[in-house]
């Protein structure tokens, strides 16, 4: 059985409705744009210092690194999900092949692999003696 998620129900309420976003802006390559909108409405709803119970304008320097570490380690486990649930969409579609299956398949069909090189001489006297 998984480990429970690391997101309370009021948590993950939040992210899915920026699920399509993030789908049109990985399409795009331009998840750069859409991480801002997330972390934004995120760390709006949820700041860290109210978790950490550190106020800004009187944290000590170590208070104010452990606050960005705590800061950095949600923005990685934000794009973890985001990227896991685009994985999870993926495979209920069907939309996973593997590599051999892929060029098996070209193989069969095309008569020639995905992959062709050109043969050395020692390689080429072998298929040609193959065919005497």
């Amino acid at each position: 059985m998984a480990p429970p998620g690391w997101m309370t129900p009021a948590q993950h309420a939040v992210v899915p409705p920026f699920f399509p976003d993030y789908s049109k802006y990985q399409a795009s390559k331009k998840l750069y744009k859409f991480w801002p909108l997330v972390y934004e409405a995120w760390f709006h709803a949820f700041p860290e210092e109210a978790q950490l119970g550190i106020d800004k304008a009187t944290a000590t320097v170590e208070e104010l690194d452990a606050l960005r570490r705590a800061t950095e380690k949600r923005k990685g486990q934000l794009q973890i999900w985001f990227r896991n649930q685009r994985a999870k969409t993926a495979r209920a579609a069907g939309h996973t092949t593997t590599l051999s299956n892929t060029t098996l398949t070209s193989a069969l069909f095309t008569g020639k692999s995905k992959r062709s090189r050109i043969h050395k001489p020692i390689e080429a006297w072998y298929l040609i003696q193959d065919l005497i």
